[in-house]
């Protein structure tokens, strides 16, 4: 991984983590958005290990764990949760679109999609399922905070 791709993880994971700790402490949460958090900032100290260690043994369960969690995402209740599940997304998409691959594999993993083989779907169509679920989800919550 180059200095920069290690640069770009660190600031956007740091910014989650500040995000969720921020949610964490000033949002009633139920039992399940709790847990997903905790679960997310876990990983995310091994993450960072795994960034500036390059090991690929720390790396990629850690890759897989954030895939797992976005699509469990679906089950979230909290809106800004939800907001911010929405925006990672979001940069997973640009930076695909800049990097033109996924800036966490190697170039081996990046030839093979494990996603496919698992689910029947690629990772993009699994992001896009999981955020028009959240974006339904987060409609419904808008709506019914109005009444």
């Amino acid at each position: 991984m180059k200095t920069n791709e290690k640069l770009i993880l660190t600031i956007l994971t740091i910014y989650l983590d500040v995000s969720l700790i921020w949610i964490l402490l000033n949002q009633n949460l139920n039992m399940y958005d709790t847990t997903f958090i905790y679960i997310a900032l876990f990983t995310h100290i091994v993450f960072y290990m795994g960034i500036y260690t390059q090991k690929r043994l720390i790396l990629d369960p850690c890759h897989y764990l954030m895939f797992i969690l976005i699509v469990f995402s679906i089950f979230i209740k909290n809106k800004l949760l939800i907001k911010l599940l929405i925006t990672l997304i979001i940069v997973v998409y640009i930076t695909w679109g800049i990097f033109n691959r996924c800036i966490l594999n190697t170039a081996k993993q990046n030839e093979t999609n494990i996603v496919y083989e698992l689910t029947g779907f690629n990772s993009s169509t699994l992001y896009n399922m999981v955020i028009l679920i959240l974006l339904l989800k987060l409609t419904n919550i808008m709506q019914y905070n109005k009444m």
